[in-house]
């Protein structure tokens, strides 16, 4: 998921803002059922239930983003300048010992769930929870793309201000249906980069990329 900027005038690719990398104070905004999807785990493939986090960072998207590989500078669209910037990742919704999912909220905690928590664990809970989040920039394999990837979650550091959700942000699941090819029905909603001729989107979401989660390390 991400946002882009405009594309270069000799119509190449787009240019996809970046999340700020290393240790980021953020809050998360959105928890989404993402239903179940198609894992394979040692050579079996099964339909295992998947969540969504999503989070807004401190920091905001500024007019003129200077990216911090390549060094080139892009006009960023009014409709993004002083957005917040955002990652989401994508999780197993399982709080097994061994879970992606367990994991990086127990670091997030600051200790693991006792055993009455791992009962019944209510994920929207963590909505307007601060976080320090440690976001890692990754280049394709290809070495075409640059995404900003949430690694892991710790509690707010001291000296970090915790932002709050803007009072415009509508929940995901709120949001219209969109079209097949993506573009949306309505205007574009709070957040999200508009999706239109001048080839800005897609308007899923925020800034950065999902991490392409590996298997947890368990069966399913």
């Amino acid at each position: 998921m991400a946002l882009y900027a405009n594309p270069p005038k000799d119509g190449g690719d787009f240019v996809r803002i970046l999340a700020p990398a290393g240790l980021q104070g953020a809050v998360c905004c959105d928890v989404v059922d993402q239903g179940e999807k198609e894992q394979e785990w040692q050579g079996v493939t099964k339909m295992v239930p998947k969540i969504s986090l999503h989070f807004l960072l401190g920091k905001v998207i500024p007019a003129k983003w200077k990216h911090p590989h390549t060094g080139e500078t892009v006009d960023v669209h009014p409709d993004l300048v002083g957005r917040p910037f955002g990652v989401s990742r994508w999780f197993t919704n399982s709080l097994s010992e061994k879970a992606n999912l367990r994991q990086f909220l127990a670091a997030w905690r600051g200790q693991d769930f006792s055993p009455s928590e791992l009962v019944r664990f209510d994920l929207e809970s963590l909505i307007s929870v601060p976080a320090g989040l440690n976001i890692v920039h990754k280049q394709s394999q290809d070495g075409t793309k640059w995404y900003a990837n949430l690694h892991s979650a710790l509690l707010m550091p001291e000296g970090f201000e915790a932002p709050g959700i803007p009072a415009d942000y509508v929940r995901i699941k709120d949001r219209p249906p969109r079209e097949d090819n993506g573009t949306p029905k309505s205007e574009p909603r709070p957040i999200e980069a508009k999706s239109n001729d001048v080839g800005y989107g897609p308007d899923y979401d925020f800034s950065g990329e999902p991490i392409n989660e590996p298997a947890d390390d368990l069966p399913f």
